[in-house]
């Protein structure tokens, strides 16, 4: 397996680990790509800052992403 692939699978493990510090979760949407970004919406409560960079991203795929975890896990208006 090469080593562009054991990092995907590397990021895409660390976007599921809810151990994951916020600082590592905040790299995750910069390499766009959808499959390791759309695990961070797993999140029942997504860090601040991971949510705050999604919803500042350029590409809109992952604000509309932010905008259905928040909807699906119910924490708009809390």
């Amino acid at each position: 397996m090469g080593a562009a692939m054991t990092e995907r699978y590397g990021a895409y493990a660390l976007a599921g680990n809810p151990a994951a510090p916020a600082g590592v979760l905040l790299r995750l949407p910069a390499l766009n790509d959808r499959s390791i970004t759309h695990r961070l919406s797993y999140y029942a409560a997504l860090p601040g800052e991971v949510a705050e960079a999604m919803l500042t991203h350029l590409e809109r795929w992952v604000r509309n992403l932010l905008a259905i975890c928040t909807a699906r896990t119910g924490l708009w208006g809390r």
